[in-house]
């Protein structure tokens, strides 16, 4: 399902505007700076701004509303339960989620819930590792943290088990929508595969990497013209799906068809450092594979992902047009009281600030191309089967004809045998028309001439 929440009591005309300077100089409380000192593992993030912090607590306010039902505050001890909103009673599970997973890897859900009970944050009752809340709590907190995953409400009620559920926002996903409940007694790998999503890429790159010499350039190539989101929208009538999980970046559903676009890469951003828990994951996950790969990576993939974003937007300026006019109002984390909180960077990343000058105004594009195999190692399936997809467009009116600048030398061939076509046209009517007064004042002269010579 989409989750765009577009707001349709909104004006048209009303502006959507990111964090002004009094959000992104509000001081953090203490409990969210341990939380991103414990998720990002730096204590002074060299790569993260004011505006990357309070963007991607935004986010993690919009995933965990609604989903800290009572019954967690059955599970974990006062020093959780104490804090007034479910936001920041899931920052401090996040934080000692991190903290026990650095220092004792990548656990079973089963043995996290111990290791909790040990550090007083989980009840101290004999029975809770097989409590349904207290699995789904940690559940629920590995994807608040690590973004790849958003858990659903509830649990699924199948029979003989209950299973995690995941909340698939996109039409046509890569993640699963469930994942079977003894996957809590296993290693948190394989907890990550079962969800499937960014992780299937990984085997994807290993083929490529065997495959890669006997390559064609032209293969290798991504082109903006084909896979900006002005194209894709004009000629193929794409929708762009924001979606809150990482893993479901750039999933595409040729039915529809539609794109999902992950809603704030300030969350990448704040991941770039190799001591982020999102790398910690990583990297458990890659050790536990027979061959482990050096192109996956998060921050291969965080860093991939920030470049998506100019592929689709900011290389062409009628995709930057669209994302400040139409789409950008779609990717706001927050809308209250008729305003909408967008992620600051995402605005930066998509173009919303670059000068008009006339340079821009012709529709040249930033950047014209990508190599699939240098810029985009993991995603690089994702936008071929995107790029695909465009090259099987062709445009049936002739407005779409206008707009179809995919290849611009085959665009400018069109049109200029169109315009010489019409012009001949026009200069072969005016030759006819000349032609006709010409033998319209012959036949005058000559008709005149008779009657003159009739009269002599």
């Amino acid at each position: 399902m989409s989750t765009d929440d577009k707001p349709k009591h909104i004006s048209r005309r009303r502006k959507f505007p990111t964090f002004n300077r009094s959000t992104t100089s509000s001081p953090l409380q203490q409990v969210e700076v341990d939380f991103f000192q414990a998720v990002t593992g730096n204590d002074n993030d060299v790569h993260a701004s004011p505006e990357n912090v309070q963007a991607a607590l935004c986010l993690l306010k919009r995933c965990v509303r609604g989903n800290w039902p009572a019954e967690f505050d059955d599970v974990v001890t006062d020093d959780v339960s104490v804090q007034t909103e479910s936001y920041l009673k899931a920052i401090v599970t996040g934080q000692k989620v991190a903290d026990t997973f650095r220092m004792h890897g990548g656990l079973s859900i089963v043995r996290l819930i111990k290791q909790l009970q040990a550090d007083r944050v989980f009840k101290d009752d004999e029975d809770l590792p097989s409590n349904l809340s207290a699995r789904r709590l940690v559940f629920n907190t590995i994807g608040w943290i690590s973004m790849l995953y958003q858990p659903s409400h509830g649990l699924t009620r199948t029979p003989g088990s209950n299973n995690f559920k995941i909340a698939v926002q996109s039409r046509q996903s890569s993640l699963k929508s469930s994942v079977p409940a003894e996957k809590a007694e296993r290693p948190l790998d394989e907890l990550l595969r079962a969800c499937a999503g960014m992780f299937a890429i990984r085997s994807q790159i290993q083929k490529v990497d065997e495959r890669n010499g006997s390559q064609d350039h032209l293969e290798r190539k991504i082109q903006v013209s084909y896979l900006n989101a002005h194209v894709m929208k004009t000629l193929a009538n794409m929708e762009f799906i924001w979606v809150d999980s990482i893993s479901a970046h750039l999933d595409f559903d040729p039915t529809t068809p539609s794109v999902s676009i992950f809603r704030c890469p300030s969350f990448c951003k704040l991941h770039q450092s190799e001591e982020s828990i999102l790398a910690k994951m990583f990297v458990n996950m890659d050790e536990e594979t027979e061959q482990p790969s050096n192109k996956f990576s998060a921050q291969n993939f965080v860093g991939e992902m920030q470049v998506t974003y100019r592929l689709l937007f900011r290389d062409d300026s009628r995709a930057r047009k669209l994302y400040i006019q139409q789409e950008r109002s779609r990717a706001a984390l927050a809308v209250d009281d008729y305003e909408a909180t967008v992620d600051p960077y995402l605005d930066e990343l998509c173009g919303k600030n670059l000068p008009n000058s006339w340079w821009f105004s012709l529709g040249a594009s930033v950047r014209d191309s990508y190599d699939a195999e240098a810029d985009f190692p993991i995603f690089k399936d994702r936008l071929k089967r995107i790029q695909d997809y465009m090259h099987g467009i062709q445009p049936n009116r002739f407005t779409s004809l206008w707009r179809d600048r995919r290849d611009l030398r085959l665009w400018y061939t069109i049109w200029t045998v169109i315009i010489l076509g019409i012009i001949g046209l026009i200069a072969q009517f005016i030759g006819l028309a000349l032609s006709a007064a010409q033998v319209s004042i012959a036949q005058k002269a000559y008709a005149a001439q008779l009657k003159q010579n009739q009269y002599t």
